[in-house]
Order: C-alpha cells, then structure tokens, then sequence
C-alpha cells in the first residue's frame, strides 16, 4: 500500500468505467474538472464481451449513445454486445477520458479534512468526490453529478 505521501489527488475519482462512468467523465471533460476513472478490468467494454454471442441490446441502435457520440448504425438496427464494446472503447479514446486499468478499489473513507480516500490493491487517491458509477443508468449518474456540483 502506498504511503500518505504518495496520494494521488484529482477533484473527482469515477468508480466504474461502464457507460454510466464514461458519461460521467464526459461531463467533467466538459466542465474541466480534474478527474479519474477507475476500472477494475483491463478493458473497457469486457463486462460486454463474454456474453453469449446472439445478444443484441434491447433499444435501437439511435437511443444507445452517449453523451457527445451518437451510436452509428443503420436506422432500426439493434447493436450487438461486440458492437457496443467496440463504441465504448471508441468513446473513451474519441473524448480522451483517464481511466486506469487494473483499478481495484477495495474501499473509500473520509480523512480528518472531508477529503474522499480511494483504497486501491495498489494506491490510494484523495479526492474531493466520489461517484459511484458502477451501474449502467447514465442519466441516473449524470443528474447526481450535476446535483453534486452545484
């Protein structure tokens, strides 16, 4: 475990790197917040990618996008699960969001300054937020988001 020293500090530290986390980022992108996404997988788009092949989502392809990147398909068409591992990668890379890989957050607490710290296997990150954003409801973690920094 690192020392207190060598906390890491970001204004904001995003559990998750599914959808909700992703859109999350996205918005701290756009209101230039310092922020980090931490996921525990070694890819974005692995929660999609083992399961079974015939899996199709159940919205058309144009209700399935993120904020700021429409899902490009043809009208009606219903993304694959490979199809929406692919666009979250692109995502990501497309709005240059800072996920760490490999991230597993094992608890997070408040210090004697009402800072937020992260307990990573490997790290520990001081923050002022957390946003637990390990669902997939993007609009549910934007709505706290925008309650939260107000």
């Amino acid at each position: 475990m690192a020392s207190a020293t060598d906390d890491e500090r970001f204004s904001v530290v995003v559990i998750g790197g599914g959808q909700t986390g992703l859109a999350t980022g996205y918005d701290l992108v756009q209101r230039r917040i310092d922020f980090v996404i931490l996921e525990r997988g070694s890819r974005l788009g692995d929660s999609w990618r083992p399961r079974w092949d015939p899996l199709r989502l159940s919205t058309p392809a144009s209700y399935d996008g993120l904020p700021g990147l429409p899902f490009h398909s043809e009208a009606g068409t219903y993304p694959t699960k490979d199809e929406m591992a692919e666009y979250v990668e692109k995502y990501a890379e497309r709005f240059r969001l800072p996920v760490r890989f490999g991230a597993n957050v094992l608890a997070f607490t408040r210090n004697a300054r009402g800072q937020f710290v992260v307990e990573c296997a490997d790290r520990r990150i001081v923050a002022d937020q957390v946003i637990v954003a390990t669902s997939s409801a993007p609009l549910n973690a934007l709505f706290l988001l925008s309650w939260q920094l107000r």
